[in-house]
Formats: structure tokens, C-alpha cells, sequence
């Protein structure tokens, strides 16, 4: 199912506007040090979740532990969460990048689908607020790395 997604996301990309192969070089040198920087916000941003959360009542147990419970606050610690998650995946992706690999290029791929789903998730719990952002940036993301794909080895 990835493969056909990522086919599919291929020939849509085919049909936009490519960017000067100058930028797509420095695009593709500078991708890990890209995903290593969005990965570090990513982290922050879950944690600044969860002291947001903490903030507002009770220690991280007791909320996880209320989550069954279907507490409003736990929300905030399962957002924390999914998004701590798609940060790990685009640290993990850096050192292939670094390495022009090809599974480097998919990690941080499957990384913006984690993006794109844990969006989707939180419009349930907070609201449809900030789902165009998720978009955007998903969109942006897609673009940027559909069109560096093709310097990465297999």
C-alpha cells in the first residue's frame, strides 16, 4: 500500500513545477540536517504538550492512567504521544539522508504519512483547527521531497 501511494504521489509530482536542479542538489545535501532540525521541534513541540497538559492538572500518571477513563486531559498526553512518535521517525531518518540512501528518503516519507494521520487523529480531539496547517506543511513536504527523490541510491 505504500508503494502504490508512493507511485501514485510520484506521478502527481511529475506533473508540477520542478525546482533548478541547483536546489534539488542542495536540497538533497542538506535533507538530513532538515530532518534532524524538524525532528528535534518535533520532540519539543510534544514536550511542550505535555507540560501544557501538566500545567493544566494532575501528573503525567494519573492522567495516563484516567485515559481509559476517557479524561479530557489525557488528550493532550495521547497528541504528546503521536507526536513524539513521527519526531523519532524523522530522527531516524538522518543518518541514511546524510547517507543519499533511498531508505533514508522513505523513513522521512512514511514520517510526513505519521504527520498526515496523527493530524487527522487530533482534529478529533481538539477541533478542526489546526488541520489546513497539517496540509500545508504535509503538501510543502511532499513536494519538497518528491522532488529530491530521484538522488537518492537504492
Amino acid at each position: 500500500m505504500l508503494i502504490t501511494l508512493e507511485d501514485r504521489l510520484l506521478d502527481i509530482s511529475s506533473h508540477l513545477p520542478k525546482l533548478p536542479d541547483r536546489v534539488v542538489g542542495r536540497l538533497t545535501k542538506s535533507a538530513w540536517m532538515i530532518a534532524l532540525v524538524v525532528g528535534i521541534l518535533v520532540l519539543l513541540d510534544a514536550f511542550d504538550i505535555v507540560s501544557a497538559a501538566t500545567a493544566f492538572g494532575g501528573s503525567c500518571t494519573g492522567i495516563l492512567l484516567g485515559c481509559v477513563g476517557g479524561s479530557a486531559l489525557s488528550s493532550f498526553y495521547v497528541a504528546a504521544a503521536l507526536t513524539a512518535i513521527y519526531g523519532i521517525i524523522y530522527l531516524w531518518g538522518v543518518q541514511p539522508l546524510r547517507e543519499l540512501r533511498y531508505r533514508g528518503w522513505r523513513i522521512v516519507f512514511t514520517g510526513t504519512l505519521i504527520q498526515l494521520v496523527v493530524g487527522v487523529v487530533l482534529t478529533f480531539f481538539f477541533g478542526l483547527n489546526g488541520i489546513a496547517l497539517v496540509l500545508i506543511e504535509v503538501a510543502v513536504g511532499w513536494y519538497l521531497l518528491f522532488s529530491i527523490r530521484s538522488s537518492f541510491v537504492y
